[in-house]
């Protein structure tokens, strides 16, 4: 429930908005899918999600930011 409510307060952001997932790679597919679930399913094209796989003895983490714009 947790992960969908990021998922959700991600997308009613503004701007264009990046969502972190740093976790073990076997955990991601379930992690991604929490999150989506809390997405509205006419989101705009501005959220973006992200995975970043941890090493055995890092905390897991979910971060919410603005993307930031490339050159």
């Amino acid at each position: 429930a947790v992960l969908a409510k990021a998922g959700a307060f991600a997308a009613a952001q503004k701007q264009p908005t990046t969502i972190l997932v740093t976790a073990l790679g076997q955990d991601l597919p379930y992690l991604n899918q929490a999150i989506w679930r809390g997405v509205p399913s006419q989101h705009p094209a501005k959220l973006s999600l992200e995975n970043l796989t941890a090493g055995a003895n890092q905390p897991y983490s979910v971060s919410i930011r603005p993307t930031s714009a490339t050159p």
